[in-house]
C-alpha cells in the first residue's frame, strides 16, 4: 500500500483515459491471456484548474505489451481569463487611491 499511501498523501486524482481500458497484456493467446490496466495518469488539483481540459489516451501496443499514455492538453486555461480581484493593500499606495 506504500504507492496508494503516497497518491493519497498527495492528494492526487487519476486523470481516467479514453481509449482501451487495458494498458498491458501478457501476450499470451487464447484463455492464457490477461488484460489490465495498470498505467495511470496522476495529478493534483491544480493541474486539474490550470488545463481543465487534459484528456489521456491508451494508444498503439508496444513490443513489451503495454500501450503508450498520451496526455493532451487543449485549450490551456488563459491566465487573463480570471477574474480581477482587488487588494485592500492598494488603498494604502497613494498611487492607487
Amino acid at each position: 500500500m506504500p504507492f496508494r499511501d503516497m497518491v493519497d498523501g498527495c492528494e492526487l486524482i487519476d486523470l481516467g483515459f479514453m481509449g482501451n481500458t487495458f494498458t498491458w497484456t501478457n501476450k499470451q493467446k487464447g484463455r492464457r491471456r490477461i488484460w489490465e490496466r495498470i498505467d495511470r495518469s496522476l495529478s493534483n488539483t491544480a493541474w486539474m484548474l490550470r488545463f481543465v481540459n487534459t484528456k489521456v489516451y491508451h494508444e498503439m501496443a508496444t513490443s513489451l505489451g503495454h500501450k503508450f499514455l498520451i496526455i493532451k492538453v487543449d485549450n490551456v486555461h488563459d491566465r487573463l481569463s480570471r477574474p480581477f480581484r482587488f487588494e485592500a493593500m492598494w488603498l494604502q499606495d497613494s498611487g492607487c487611491s
